[in-house]
């Protein structure tokens, strides 16, 4: 990835997309084993959250790659996965 222009000539650099990465990976929610013998209305919480957190992180991804067909999105995703 090298740069890549959004939204009104905004360009973004592999720099930006790590960045964003990170704070995406800052926003994960913690792990469900976490939340062994919570109640049930804090795992429906965490349930939401980590619902919604997926469907930003898939928008950004498809989104960067509607816009670049160089963006890696599964790179991408794997670098927010940890993996």
């Amino acid at each position: 990835m090298s740069g890549m222009e959004v939204g009104g000539g905004i360009k973004m650099t592999e720099k930006h997309f790590i960045a964003l990465a990170d704070a995406l990976r800052r926003l994960m929610p913690r792990d469900a084993e976490v939340l062994r013998g919570a109640a049930q209305d804090e795992v429906d919480k965490h349930i939401g959250r980590t619902v919604q957190w997926r469907l930003m992180r898939d928008a950004l991804a498809d989104f960067y790659a509607s816009q670049d067909t160089r963006f890696d999105r599964k790179y991408w995703l794997a670098y927010i996965a940890k993996e």
